[in-house]
């Protein structure tokens, strides 16, 4: 990776934005189906402030997995990113 300045966010699109992994850790499962077992909890960072968390319910996910599952819950956080709202 290199440590040039993140992309900011673009507006409906996630194309040049880039995600750093910055932790990736085991912790059991709370789901009642996975009980007993272990999940993968990898936190990541997108810009300069922005971090966030995303489980991936296996013990030993491959890095596409990962990948994918960063993914996919940015697709879902970056459709409320830069949103103002009236209080």
């Amino acid at each position: 990776m290199s440590n040039k300045p993140y992309d900011k966010p673009k507006s409906g699109s996630s194309d040049g934005v880039t995600a750093q992994i910055v932790s990736v850790i085991s912790v059991p499962a709370t789901e009642p189906d996975r009980l007993g077992k272990f999940d993968t909890r990898v936190t990541y960072r997108v810009g300069t402030a922005n971090y966030f968390t995303v489980t991936v319910p296996k013990e030993h996910p491959t890095a596409a997995e990962i990948e994918a599952a960063i993914k996919a819950d940015y697709a879902q956080r970056k459709e409320l990113l830069g949103r103002t709202i009236q209080l």
